[in-house]
């Protein structure tokens, strides 16, 4: 049977597409920034790899990289945190957590998968979804 939260999809989609239309900037941003494609370079320095590019909303990738990172209660405060220190609208990464968590739902391979299917079902996923102006 299907994930709970595959029911969001629909709603996930407009607000991803309203969100996107909306961006005062769009930048090359990574695509597929999660922790195992953040490598420590020999002198020290943080790296991107395995990108999957695209030019989109820069706030994009703060919410992403959140998404992916357990526990759910966690998202959206570490979602606004990466926004104010990479000069991104919170607001935004917010909205994008949001997005890339329904995704996220779509499967059950999280060890906090139950948690997270309540919460993209819940009120703060959909008030967060709706305020993208889908």
């Amino acid at each position: 049977p299907d994930a709970p939260g595959t029911a969001m999809l629909p709603l996930m989609e407009r607000a991803a597409r309203a969100l996107d239309a909306s961006a005062r900037r769009r930048t090359l941003a990574h695509g597929d920034f999660l922790a195992k494609n953040v490598l420590l370079s020999h002198d020290g320095r943080y790296v991107a790899v395995d990108p999957l590019p695209y030019i989109g909303d820069p706030a994009s990738d703060c919410g992403h990289f959140s998404s992916y990172h357990s526990p759910v209660a966690t998202v959206i405060p570490r979602a606004r945190a990466i926004a104010v220190v990479t000069s991104n609208d919170p607001d935004r990464a917010a909205q994008w957590a949001a997005i890339w968590t329904v995704g996220e739902a779509c499967e059950t391979w999280r060890e906090d998968s139950d948690e997270l299917q309540a919460w993209v079902l819940g009120k703060e996923c959909q008030e967060l979804l709706e305020s993208c102006g889908a």
